[in-house]
């Protein structure tokens, strides 16, 4: 008898939880700059096997700024923003700033290559697999998020949701 309130009770307090994260947020396509805890940290990734399967160091372990955007196949936003981030990617517009996607929590390589082929996005793909680093070392919980990293390593801006030109741009300058 007293699982019947319990599960009741549970199911109210995430009912709420869902409808007051559904109820705000953005509805315009607009991304949130979060003011992450990360935000001045030592980014702790330091690899990830690419779609070939070839591990690959991540460019700020090098010295380089880099933007590292987390997608997936299966997430909606991220079908919007990828192509979005492959013009910035080809514009010209890094000024020595790297842009590496990470493919997170995504089926397997082949899809996740399949999707970056078919959102003309040329940058380097890395796979998470699972999502285990991403969750880990960037805190990630949704996708798409991108994460801007200057040359030392330190974290410097989070975007929680798609990621707009004017968001690259400003990354870029940040980092460079």
């Amino acid at each position: 008898m007293f699982l019947i309130p319990l599960g009741i009770g549970t199911a109210v307090a995430l009912t709420l939880i869902f409808g007051v994260s559904y109820l705000t947020r953005p509805v315009d396509g607009s991304t949130t700059t979060v003011p992450s805890a990360l935000v001045g940290t030592t980014a702790r990734l330091s690899s990830l096997p690419d779609l070939s399967g070839m591990t690959i160091t991540l460019p700020y372990k090098k010295g380089t700024p880099t933007i590292l955007v987390f997608f997936a196949s299966w997430c909606a936003p991220c079908q919007a923003e990828l192509p979005r981030v492959a013009r910035f990617y080809s514009s010209g517009s890094l000024h020595g700033v790297k842009i590496m996607g990470i493919a997170s929590n995504d089926t397997s390589t082949s899809v996740a290559r399949g999707f970056a082929r078919n959102a003309n996005f040329t940058a380097p793909v890395l796979f998470d697999a699972d999502g285990t680093a991403s969750s880990s070392d960037f805190n990630i919980v949704g996708l798409p998020d991108t994460v801007a990293i200057d040359a030392r390593g330190v974290i410097r801006k989070v975007v929680v949701g798609p990621v707009t030109s004017a968001d690259l741009s400003a990354m870029v300058n940040l980092i460079k």
